[in-house]
């Protein structure tokens, strides 16, 4: 597992969570009236997953054992750092846009299926207390 291939994996998911950061084109890829970033979100996670896995499969036997440690870093890693790139971006939608956008649901959409799995993300930032 070369690190060329890691970046070939990682540039596409991780731009488009780049590109929500750009004005003129998060207005197109994440708009209200359906982005073409709402309908592939959810495909990276999968796409990163079965990439990594047809490299695995091509390797050869005494070097997959490394190749797996490599990807399962990856794709930790991955998950690591697509949070706090997910709420920037969030942020950047909403305050470009004024497109309401549940905390959490883009990293939710990043890593689909995993993400359902987790606990709904409660923001209590300027909610009343009784």
């Amino acid at each position: 597992m070369t690190t060329q291939l890691l970046c070939r994996v990682f540039w596409f998911p991780i731009g488009l969570f780049v590109s929500g950061c750009i004005p003129v084109l998060s207005w197109f890829l994440y708009s209200g009236h359906g982005g073409l970033a709402w309908l592939i979100l959810p495909f990276c996670f999968p796409y990163i997953v079965l990439r990594l896995v047809l490299a695995l499969w091509k390797q050869p036997a005494e070097q997959r054992r490394s190749g797996v440690k490599i990807a399962v870093t990856a794709i930790l890693l991955y998950m690591l750092i697509s949070y706090p790139m997910t709420r920037w971006t969030e942020h950047d939608v909403t305050s470009s846009i004024g497109l309401p956008i549940r905390p959490g649901i883009l990293f939710k959409l990043s890593t689909f299926p995993v993400g359902y799995a987790l606990p709904p993300y409660e923001n209590t930032r300027g909610a009343e207390q009784p």
